[in-house]
């Protein structure tokens, strides 16, 4: 007895790695390659974006260059197998990279930072150099806001009066921030007598 109605699939591209030709397939690349790619995060978080090849000598950067193409690879062309096989590979190169660094007293990036306290006394505001920075103070699971210098330019970008106050008074400090408030959400004084012109 032949079902009412059959499920096709859809034709799979030829150019497509074998790794990614069905969804256990993929999945089963997936849970090898999340594991190698999130401790590149973690070197990357620790050492630096693009930092830590540079720490170690020209032998292990060229091992570790041609392990990442390697990687590379297999994730655009090749099989389970080797999908599983430079993953684990690669996580090893990023191990033996942190070890070299650390072994050679290379030392790891660390974000500057600048702490204050709002004025409620609630929040611990972290202020950081770059976006970088942002995500690894972030990472640290502090009750904090965080923001780096881009941003808190975008901020005083908002506010030019105060840009302005401090260019004109050198020196000068700020120590309370308002908004100009809107007239029209301003409450009218019940004992305002004037007539309004209109």
């Amino acid at each position: 007895m032949k079902p009412k109605y059959e499920k096709k699939q859809a034709p799979i591209p030829a150019s497509m790695a074998p790794w990614l030709q069905t969804p256990d397939l993929y999945l089963a690349g997936r849970a090898a390659t999340d594991g190698t790619d999130e401790l590149a995060v973690q070197m990357e978080a620790k050492w630096g974006v693009g930092r830590l090849r540079l720490l170690v000598s020209d032998e292990w950067r060229e091992k570790f260059d041609r392990q990442r193409r390697m990687y590379n690879e297999a994730i655009d062309r090749g099989s389970l197998d080797d999908v599983r096989h430079e993953a684990k590979r690669m996580a090893a190169a990023w191990r033996k990279l942190d070890a070299e660094a650390s072994a050679a007293g290379k030392s790891p990036l660390a974000p500057e930072q600048w702490e204050i306290m709002n004025e409620d006394g609630l929040e611990v505001i972290i202020i950081v150099r770059d976006e970088l920075d942002a995500i690894n103070v972030a990472r640290n699971n502090r009750a904090c806001t965080v923001y780096s210098l881009a941003e808190v330019g975008r901020i005083l970008a908002a506010y030019p009066e105060i840009a302005k106050i401090k260019h004109t008074f050198p020196g000068a400090t700020v120590t309370a921030a308002r908004r100009k408030a809107d007239p029209v959400s301003l409450s009218w004084n019940e004992n305002y007598e004037d007539d309004l012109p209109f």
